[in-house]
């Protein structure tokens, strides 16, 4: 289970995306900046960033992603899951239209933080599920040349199939090993996704 989360949430259910923040497992209701104990933590070793998709408060991301990180076998890899605002205000299909733009800034912010404060890390991880896997793959785009993106899983991704040999081919190439898992019996990315991914 990790104990921190990262997050780009300026409310915890719905809203915008705001600046990067840091909530800590260990002190329930700190929401505030870098903490020097998450700075010790990751110095010198591998750091497992997952995150979740779309239509998916802050509560239930931490609930999910808390039950996930502790079905994982990462070895000495510190945990941090990633909360971004990619939850549903409007009804579902009219939402996900703007969430791809919610999904992007978080990206963004996301690697400049990690710019500014990760480098004693010796690699980087990253796991999304649907959506998240825009958020993970802009902030890849965004990282500095001196990280080592060891691996990334994208499950169920909701973003183009060609997407690794054109939009994000730079953040592509910084990364040693990809695993993608789909099924072909999802419905979401088989129907819904191709009908809102173009007004997206």
């Amino acid at each position: 289970m990790p104990r921190w989360f990262l997050s780009t949430r300026a409310q915890s259910v719905g809203g915008p995306v705001g600046s990067v923040k840091i909530l800590d497992a260990d002190r329930p209701g700190y929401s505030g900046d870098l903490a020097p104990d998450l700075l010790a933590a990751i110095r010198g070793r591998e750091v497992f960033i997952g995150t979740h998709g779309f239509e998916v408060n802050q509560a239930d991301g931490i609930s999910h992603l808390s039950y996930w990180f502790s079905n994982l076998e990462i070895g000495n890899a510190v945990p941090i899951g990633l909360l971004w605002p990619g939850d549903c205000v409007l009804p579902i299909c009219v939402d996900y239209i703007a969430e791809g733009r919610e999904a992007i800034q978080s990206g963004q912010l996301l690697a400049t933080f990690l710019n500014a404060n990760f480098t004693s890390a010796v690699g980087l991880c990253f796991a999304s599920h649907s959506l998240g896997a825009r958020v993970v793959l802009q902030t890849i785009d965004g990282l500095s040349a001196s990280f080592r993106v060891r691996r990334v899983l994208l499950m169920a991704g909701a973003i183009d199939n060609n997407c690794l040999t054109s939009e994000y081919s730079d953040a592509c190439n910084k990364i040693e090993e990809i695993s993608i898992l789909a099924s072909t019996r999802d419905d979401v990315l088989a129907l819904a996704f191709p009908l809102g991914n173009p007004l997206q």
